[in-house]
């Protein structure tokens, strides 16, 4: 347990010195939403048949883009910029063991994302007048689900890549694929139907589907539950053993 606090005090640490990750955790998605809500027109016109706006579902969209900020680019790098100064290979003489590190960037991520998350929902409901949620329960677990899927898949760039550079173009390649099955361009009932169903079965795609269903109908369908898990467990079990210390 003192190895694994002892990781988590140095993540953090780096963390805020990091001012990259700062800006990819605070600025991207909160800018993001602010830009679609107030300077691109034509966001607050009803798009589909009960009334929801594009920036209904673009405050679906905002809590996926924070999450990938952290899940696909902060975290991956982090891990990759310990490997190449050498000093994963310095922690593999001792007790830490790969799922340690791991586990620590893991706990560093999960808090940045509660925060970054909150204040999102308080942003799209007390300032952009975004209905509040319907069912928050269902939002907060489809939300954590959706966030753990992408640090599972962050976990395999994390486990393998050999630098930053390689980290961050491997994670910035899945982000903007995220984006585009997210519905960043065509929101809600305006995307392509096969893009829809392609989203429903991997994370950027469930997770938004998933969080626009609980926030603003009240449901949480058990098929996005299911996609998450899945993809929350089996990725992180081949960055385990994937893992490279050099």
């Amino acid at each position: 347990m003192r190895e694994l606090a002892a990781l988590v005090r140095m993540d953090r640490i780096q963390l805020m010195r990091n001012p990259t990750a700062l800006v990819m955790i605070l600025v991207v998605p909160f800018g993001l939403l602010l830009l679609q809500a107030y300077l691109i027109p034509g966001t607050r016109t009803p798009v589909d048949a009960d009334g929801r706006t594009a920036i209904d579902h673009f405050a679906a969209i905002a809590l996926l883009v924070a999450a990938m900020s952290v899940a696909l680019t902060n975290y991956p790098a982090s891990i990759a910029g310990y490997r190449e100064t050498g000093m994963l290979r310095r922690l593999d003489a001792t007790p830490a063991g790969a799922g340690r590190v791991l586990l620590s960037q893991w706990v560093v991520s999960v808090v940045c994302l509660v925060l970054a998350m909150g204040a999102l929902c308080a942003l799209a409901v007390w300032v952009i007048g975004v209905p509040a949620p319907e069912n928050p329960g269902a939002l907060v677990l489809v939300a954590a689900l959706g966030a753990m899927s992408l640090m599972s898949l962050g976990s395999l760039i994390a486990a393998v890549a050999a630098n930053v550079p390689i980290a961050y173009g491997s994670g910035a390649l899945l982000f903007m694929a995220g984006l585009l099955f997210a519905g960043v361009w065509t929101p809600g009932p305006l995307m392509p139907q096969a893009l829809r169903d392609v989203g429903s079965v991997i994370p950027p795609g469930a997770m938004t589907q998933g969080v626009f269903s609980a926030w603003f109908e009240g449901e949480l369908p058990l098929m996005t539950v299911v996609v998450l898990i899945v993809w929350a467990i089996v990725p992180a079990a081949f960055a385990a053993r994937l893992f490279r210390w050099r």
